[in-house]
């Protein structure tokens, strides 16, 4: 869906190549959908396979480490690592769907993660 998607919208702005910039057109089917309505259905499933991606990761990489030598709890450097590198991402995740939000008034774009804008 979202290769045809993208597809179509380079079709028509390569059709745009000799078209006056003074005039404005708009694509406004994207595989026979209302294109507001298309735009809507291909985020929605951005965002479940940003949230599934998230989901593996948080059962794949481990964020505990075990106990060493002398009672010293710390996390190893490749550990700490991944943990940073998945919270930096996260961080990414949460300013993506506040400024999706944000610019369509769409609150709880991505609802089922928990960490969206509060519902009303």
């Amino acid at each position: 869906m979202v290769d045809s998607a993208h597809d179509e919208a380079i079709r028509f702005l390569s059709g745009l190549e000799n078209v006056s910039a003074k005039t404005m057109t708009r694509l406004h089917t994207i595989n026979g959908q209302p294109a507001s309505q298309a735009v809507e259905n291909l985020a929605s499933l951005v965002c479940d396979m940003v949230h599934a991606a998230h989901q593996t990761a948080l059962q794949v990489c481990a964020t505990k480490a075990p106990p060493s030598e002398g009672g010293k709890h710390y996390m190893p450097r490749s550990m700490s690592k991944k943990r940073h590198k998945l919270s930096v991402k996260l961080g990414v995740i949460d300013q993506i769907e506040l400024r999706l939000a944000g610019l369509n008034g769409m609150n709880g774009l991505c609802s089922h993660t928990g960490r969206g804008p509060a519902k009303e």
